[in-house]
């Protein structure tokens, strides 16, 4: 009996002891695997940890404002709220904050369905735009109900606004979201960042963007802010000061009265620019809250082409503007401005007639009387004597087929043609009736209403070659003309009596004795197509104002005016003219 219990003892005790082996054996294990999970894995599940509870913020840099030289806000940003879900609260709480927002904010079944497969297939986890631009009552609403709608949450967006988005569009562009490319081209990485599309917003990207900041944030299982752990706040973009006058600018698109055109106003003395305008203009507040596909086909659609800056992207032959090159190259070479030629309204050359514009002729002319009476046999005479290359000479002095501006994107430059040109394109030699058609500016020849308004602000200073500029602080280049100073105030003088010595003037109708003001110009039409129907032709006026010395000058182009085209271009260089004198 007694060895009996002694063996059972030991048998119990031999199970104990195993027991006790493994449970210290699990203990062991699980103090491993405690040890291994705070030790070697801390990093890995403190990130993890982490995720759940601290959130990233991006904070929006302030895109800098546009002025105008007056201190005249043009572009600023307008503060909107917006309803957004984050995604993966929502799911941890089986969406249940849904149906309540949709109740709050009325929407139909239709719109529920799109919501509900927009969060579903969004990729973005922490940020689906439900709704934009909440009215204030339903952001009380939301705010009141806030804790039974975890993952839903009110984020404040600026949206890039112009206090005039129809005079201003062809200057100041728009910004709008950016595509892939442009992310990547931009380092842009968030989703939220707006930048320029066109115009100055464009240009001026880098200036007027800023630099985001990023707040981390703790929150709790709802989404909600608990604390803020860490700020590195944003930088203000800088803001840009132009040269333009809003008054003026808006004053001049509104004297086209819906007339399709473009107009340029300058100091000529800084090559500053006034005022540009392009008309039509659009609504770039459209932009920056995405554009509908229907308002964008409207644009795209329109026939007079509201997109496009007639001003530095249209291409135009210059007409009879392109005269004062002509003979400005003419005094150059030597010719004498006393020289005198008979108009009969017709000129034989090389068996080929071309015509005045003057079919009866203009008699006897001289330099002066051919500036003031536009006379293109005249011209036709001068280009005979002194060819082609002084004329293509003078051009490029007077800064024609280069850039007019320092600081505007996408300008054209136009065209100049050459001898080799004409071979590259046509297959042909170069003919004199080329060099009689570049003489009078038509032909091959095309240029922009800002290089035309360049050449008559030279002209006007009367020293230098000034590459214009659309903002306070930037100056293009300013070089000498190279161009006798006596041939250039003889060109200024006659521009002065083409408006002011006779009726017989061109441009005589501008003549005004109840201001001090001087206006000298020159006016001009520009053939399109085939058609030689005066109806067809673009009316053009450059010119001058004066009181003690030159102070500005004007460029302005109606498209397809005919002869009422002309007269109506240069009395609304009149116009603008006064308008600036007063300043």
């Amino acid at each position: 009996m007694l060895n009996n219990k002694v063996h059972q003892n030991r048998l119990i005790n031999r199970r104990a002891f195993l027991l006790l082996i493994g449970k210290l054996g699990l203990l062991c294990m699980l103090a491993g695997r405690l040890f291994h999970l705070q030790i070697f894995q801390s990093s890995k599940y403190k990130i993890l940890s982490d995720k759940n509870r601290i959130n990233i913020v991006l904070l929006i840099a302030r895109r800098g404002k546009i002025l105008d030289c007056n201190g005249n806000v043009l572009a600023f940003n307008k503060r909107a709220y917006q309803i957004k879900a984050n995604k993966k609260t929502l799911a941890q709480n089986q969406y249940v904050a849904l149906d309540l927002l949709y109740d709050i904010l009325n929407f139909s079944n239709e719109e529920r369905e799109q919501i509900n497969k927009k969060i579903l297939t969004s990729k973005n986890l922490y940020e689906v735009l439900i709704m934009d631009n909440i009215s204030w009552d339903k952001l009380a609403a939301i705010e009141e109900n806030s804790l039974n709608l975890p993952g839903i949450y009110i984020d404040c967006m600026e949206y890039r606004t112009y206090t005039y988005p129809l005079s201003t569009s062809h200057i100041l562009g728009y910004t709008a979201w950016p595509n892939d490319a442009e992310r990547v081209n931009l380092n842009i990485e968030h989703t939220r960042i707006q930048i320029g599309k066109r115009g100055l917003e464009k240009h001026f990207e880098e200036d007027l963007r800023g630099t985001c900041g990023f707040e981390k944030i703790e929150v709790d299982a709802r989404g909600l802010k608990v604390r803020e752990l860490d700020t590195i706040p944003s930088i203000p973009g800088k803001d840009i000061a132009l040269s333009i006058d809003v008054n003026l600018q808006n004053k001049l698109y509104e004297m086209f009265d819906d007339r399709v055109g473009a107009a340029i106003l300058t100091d000529v003395n800084t090559g500053k620019i006034k005022a540009l305008v392009s008309v039509p203009g659009y609504n770039i507040n459209a932009f920056p809250r995405r554009i509908s596909t229907k308002d964008w086909k409207v644009l795209l659609d329109n026939p007079n082409l509201p997109l496009v800056s007639r001003a530095s992207q249209s291409l135009y032959p210059p007409g009879s503007i392109f005269q004062l090159v002509t003979l400005l190259a003419a005094l150059e070479a030597g010719v004498n401005p006393k020289l005198t030629v008979y108009c009969n309204g017709k000129s034989f050359m090389n068996d080929t007639n071309f015509s005045c514009w003057n079919h009866r002729g203009h008699g006897n002319v001289d330099m002066l009387s051919a500036i003031k009476y536009s006379c293109n046999n005249y011209i036709y005479h001068l280009a005979s004597l002194i060819g082609y290359n002084a004329i293509f000479a003078m051009a490029r002095k007077l800064g024609f087929w280069r850039r007019a501006v320092v600081n505007l994107p996408n300008e054209l430059v136009g065209n100049l043609p050459t001898p080799e040109w004409k071979k590259r394109k046509t297959k042909q030699r170069w003919m004199l009736g080329d060099t009689l058609n570049v003489a009078i500016g038509q032909g091959y020849i095309t240029t922009t209403p800002l290089q035309l308004v360049r050449m008559i602000t030279s002209i006007a200073n009367g020293k230098q070659l000034l590459q214009l500029s659309l903002t306070l602080d930037e100056d293009g280049y300013h070089k000498n003309l190279n161009i006798n100073a006596g041939h250039i105030d003889f060109i200024r003088q006659a521009l002065k009596a083409v408006i002011n010595n006779e009726s017989s003037g061109t441009a005589y109708s501008l003549h005004s004795d109840k201001t001090k003001l001087i206006i000298s110009g020159k006016t001009g039409s520009a053939q399109v197509g085939s058609s030689l129907q005066s109806q067809a032709a673009h009316g053009l006026f450059v010119g001058f104002s004066t009181t003690n010395k030159p102070e500005y000058a004007v460029a302005v182009i109606l498209e397809h005016g005919g002869q009422i085209g002309i007269k109506s271009a240069a009395a609304i260089a009149k116009s603008i003219l006064i308008e600036a004198s007063t300043l």
